[in-house]
């Protein structure tokens, strides 16, 4: 008889607790108005639906929360299963991630030809096509997480980042905001992420990060972030600092713009660093590429960002989009670069469609930049062209 009561008594509690879960489920599903919809975070949506990727998240920019989630940091989407899609480059198994650092000879090697100037590189010729040539863009860094899985080190391919300075990475808010700061790796002279002995590698941890306090998840904006570096780069033909683009600069038909970066996706293996050469695109033109692209007559663009439009043609050979925190830099002729903006969206991703993608200005940030620049190390930086910064 006792046996018999325990038996009923673990059935009923077990199917109260299954009813309990549903019910938790039912009303979780019930908070959105519309029917096969969840409360999910709202940079994992997009228009509407789960983002497929996680990479780029982008919502209008316009009207209220029409969703009863109770987080302000989540919104009703269209249930669609999450593929995350990282990229990993296991490591052998260590007690604890390896800060790579180059002998010296390498490094003697890297100071034979190269400028002290900001925004130029190692007079490397320009590559044709959408493969960047090796050190041709040599402040371009790729940023990882560090992870123990499967009993190895992995190094998790995060986003792209930009080196302002041999202590400063600018990148995107977005990358790094769900990132423990001790897991972050700055991987400076990479060019082949499928290579993981390149020359002129170096690995550098993170002592800070600042994120831009008004940060919007749901349309991106203010979507930038400083990352700190625990020690110094040296400067180097694979490694050089890109110059800052002012608030008063403007480029014209007559500067060569690029994206630069790796790809969201490596599509056909291609894990090299690449360049899509752009124009700015006129910030109306842009807006109603994207009204196009997604049939929101009332979306607009931020201020504080900026387009771009490819110059070749965008058909089955053109590659995915670059993925967030990579550069667009602008140059004149042979001339030192400047960065203009960051990848912060895209809608195209990897297909073949005619729409902008989004970049943050960072010409509307570069007193946010100096700021903190100043404020760390107690004087202005050196991302602006001979003469020195002056004071304002």
């Amino acid at each position: 008889m006792d046996q018999r009561w325990w038996w009923y008594t673990e059935v009923s509690l077990t199917v109260l607790l299954l009813l309990l879960n549903v019910n938790r489920s039912v009303r979780a599903d019930a908070r959105c108005p519309r029917e096969n919809e969840i409360c999910v975070p709202t940079e994992n949506c997009l228009y509407g639906v789960v983002n497929e990727g996680a990479v780029f998240f982008m919502m209008p920019r316009f009207g209220g929360d029409d969703d009863e989630c109770e987080d302000e940091d989540q919104v009703c989407c269209k249930k669609v299963p999450v593929k995350p899609n990282p990229y990993s480059l296991p490591e052998q198994p260590t007690e604890r991630p390896v800060v790579v650092v180059e002998d010296s000879e390498s490094l003697e090697d890297e100071q034979s030809d190269w400028s002290e100037q900001c925004g130029k590189n190692s007079n490397v010729t320009e590559s044709a096509g959408f493969l960047a040539n090796r050190w041709e863009f040599p402040w371009s860094v790729a940023i990882f997480r560090s992870v123990w899985l499967a009993g190895k080190w992995r190094n998790v391919f995060l986003c792209g980042g930009t080196l302002l300075e041999d202590h400063t990475i600018l990148t995107t808010v977005e990358c790094v905001r769900h990132q423990l700061k001790a897991s972050l790796r700055v991987h400076v002279g990479r060019w082949d992420l499928g290579n993981t002995d390149e020359k002129g590698k170096k690995v550098l941890e993170v002592e800070e990060v600042v994120l831009h306090p008004d940060y919007k998840p749901s349309s991106k904006q203010n979507n930038i972030a400083l990352l700190f570096l625990a020690d110094n780069v040296r400067f180097g033909s694979s490694v050089n600092r890109v110059c800052l683009a002012e608030r008063e600069h403007r480029y014209d038909v007559e500067h060569l713009c690029y994206t630069v970066g790796w790809g969201t996706k490596f599509v056909n293996e291609v894990k090299q660093l690449q360049k899509l050469k752009t124009f700015l695109a006129l910030r109306n033109d842009c807006q109603e590429s994207i009204r196009r692209y997604t049939s929101l007559s009332k979306f607009e663009l931020s201020p504080a960002d900026v387009c771009t439009e490819a110059v070749d043609t965008i058909d089955g050979n053109y590659p995915c989009a670059r993925i967030t925190g990579s550069g667009l830099v602008c140059a004149k002729g042979n001339q030192q670069h400047f960065l203009v903006g960051i990848a912060s969206y895209s809608l195209r991703k990897c297909s073949n469609a005619s729409v902008n993608d989004v970049f943050v200005d960072v010409r509307q940030y570069t007193e946010w930049i100096d700021g903190h620049v100043r404020a760390r190390h107690g004087q202005p930086g050196t991302y602006r062209p001979d003469p020195v910064f002056t004071e304002k």
